[in-house]
């Protein structure tokens, strides 16, 4: 039995390492990427000027600057940061599924996310949610330890990595809340005062950040991201749980009926137990709660305040891996009926790793070869111009001597997301509109993605009121198209 264990855990090792590491360095960066780069490489003054300035808690950030001071500046070094938190998450999902059930589920689950195109993405991007969702996994199996051991130190556990949660990101709150309900889900009632008194603790080592919270939500708010959900953003999250996104619409029925299969056979699993009065429906539900009851919550929220974004609920679609895994072990599924559960996950999982891997679309791009591009091609008195934030920030971390500058947002708008103090930290040129972007120079590089004039066009303008101002005062003498973004040279008249 140990050497089948051995074989089982070196595999799930393997397959998490290999498919985190695959094409890492290869994958271009974006916007967020790009910021996320930008803002540690800055001296401290400026590092905790442009820290203040952002939408997010200093956790990850911190962390990520005394990451990048110890490993050498390059895009590998800065994902293996997020790399380590996903290896990581792989282990404790492990821990909870023993903990909860046995060994078999715990391998189950671990084996679904070592592959799972959801964990594999945030595992390789250099941002905070591979490490929110490793310390809201902590803090899962901390809670559990807490009521099974009855010892202190659990509960000390549970408070100091839900604060740390809460320090890597603002919506942690919405997972915390639902696991604090724990006790209710497992009939232990008496731990409800324990669960309120380390919940305390963490909310009071959190105060020194709360004073900025609200100032931090406010800019949450104005985000284009952030728009008041509708109904598909509930199938999409769900889709992102075994899949991801996006998803070639070609491939999108296939996807959808596989998720909808797994799911329908995993809820009527749970409550088909609940029914004949199995004591382990309770721990099925305390999954499920986990898995959507996030999901429902941010989105009555995001109907009032909108702030509902899928890769909050990275910790929720762990768990509901390890939900799938329950089900699949625990719940006499009969034979036929886990050969077409493991079928749909695999088939399922495949087309969003192979999405993962090729997608090149919006955000993403060919940032490295555009910055040398310009780099070998401007003289003296040209000048890129972005048409807004997002290919600017990529372009300029690449190389920050091109001259260039973007367009930016409309103050107030729901895309005013930059902060002056991040704009200075990082030491980025904005201009308040297009004249001046283009004012004192002879010829213009301008970047602009296809999709921001397919956009303008569905609203029945002719073309982006960038370009056809450029078009009124230039002459247009190129277009160079790299994947997803236009290139338009310009000349004066």
């Amino acid at each position: 039995m140990k050497r089948k264990e051995s074989l089982a855990a070196g595999i799930i090792l393997v397959c998490s390492v290999v498919f985190r590491l695959l094409f890492i360095s290869t994958r271009p960066i974006w916007y967020d990427e790009a910021f996320s780069l930008l803002l540690v490489e800055q001296p401290l003054p400026k590092f905790f000027r442009g820290l203040l300035g952002d939408v997010h808690p200093p956790g990850y950030y911190l962390s990520f600057w005394g990451w990048m001071r110890i490993f050498p500046k390059s895009i590998l070094s800065a994902r293996l940061f997020s790399v380590v938190f996903g290896l990581a998450s792989v282990l404790v999902i492990y821990l909870v599924g023993t903990e909860l059930f046995s060994k078999k589920v715990g391998y189950t689950a671990a084996g679904l996310m070592a592959v799972a195109p959801f964990h594999v993405h945030y595992s390789q991007e250099i941002r905070m949610y591979s490490m929110l969702g490793f310390f809201l996994l902590l803090a899962t199996y901390s809670m559990l330890k807490a009521i099974s051991k009855e010892k202190w130190f659990w509960w000390v556990s549970f408070a100091l990595s839900s604060t740390l949660a809460q320090y890597t990101h603002n919506l942690a709150i919405i997972y915390l809340v639902l696991l604090a309900l724990s006790p209710l889900f497992f009939r232990k009632k008496k731990f409800l005062i324990h669960t309120f008194v380390a919940s305390l603790g963490s909310l009071l080592l959190y105060i020194p950040w709360l004073s900025h919270l609200l100032s931090q939500f406010s800019k949450i708010t104005n985000i284009n991201w952030t728009e008041k959900p509708t109904i598909a953003r509930i199938f999409t999250t769900l889709l992102s749980y075994i899949s991801h996104l996006p998803i070639k619409n070609t491939l999108l029925p296939a996807v959808l009926f596989g998720v909808l299969l797994v799911t329908i056979l995993t809820l009527w699993q749970t409550i088909r137990l609940s029914l004949e009065k199995e004591q382990e429906a309770w721990p099925g539900f305390w999954l499920a709660a986990l898995s959507f009851g996030p999901v429902f919550l941010l989105f009555g929220i995001s109907l009032w305040r909108p702030v509902f974004i899928e890769r909050a609920f990275l910790a929720s679609g762990m768990m509901f891996l390890l939900w799938v895994s329950w089900v699949f072990w625990r719940t006499k599924l009969p034979q036929i009926m886990q050969a077409l559960l493991a079928l749909s996950v695999v088939g399922v999982m495949g087309s969003g790793l192979y999405q993962h891997y090729t997608y090149q679309g919006f955000p993403y791009g060919p940032y490295r070869k555009l910055s040398s591009y310009f780099s070998e091609n401007l003289s003296t008195g040209e000048r890129v111009v972005h048409s807004n934030k997002l290919t600017m920030l990529p372009t300029y971390y690449h190389d920050s001597s091109i001259p260039q500058v973007y367009v930016d947002d409309p103050e107030g708008s729901d895309t005013d997301t930059l902060s002056d103090e991040s704009r200075e930290a990082l030491g980025v040129i904005e201009k308040p509109n297009i004249e001046a972007a283009a004012s004192q120079v002879n010829t213009i590089y301008f970047v602009i993605f296809s999709r921001e004039i397919s956009e303008v066009k569905e609203q029945g303008l002719k073309t982006h009121p960038y370009l056809l101002w450029l078009e009124e005062n230039f002459r247009q003498e190129d277009l160079d198209i790299w994947q997803d973004i236009r290139v338009y040279k310009f000349r004066e008249r």
